[in-house]
């Protein structure tokens, strides 16, 4: 099990360099980053839990939410959005 108390980065791994100031673009950014996570430690996305998504516009849930959608097959798990 990998316990994760961070933020993931909205940051291009390789590069160091955050991709956009689009939340669409920064929830993408952050999932591919939460997955090569979770590929360095030899699992996979599918196993995750719990995760939390912090926006700071409600108007980007609708578009954050299918960007999460596309990264986990139903069932998704428990997400909790905040401002």
């Amino acid at each position: 099990m990998i316990w994760s108390r961070l933020k993931v980065s909205m940051a291009d791994a390789a590069t160091s360099e955050f991709n956009s100031a689009n939340a669409v673009e920064q929830a993408e950014q952050c999932l591919r980053n939460l997955e090569a996570i979770a590929k360095a430690a030899g699992t996979e996305l599918s196993k995750t839990v719990k995760t939390t998504v912090l926006l700071s516009d409600l108007g980007d849930f609708a578009e954050v939410n299918r960007v999460y959608a596309s990264f986990f097959s139903p069932p998704t798990p428990l997400a909790h959005a905040t401002t």
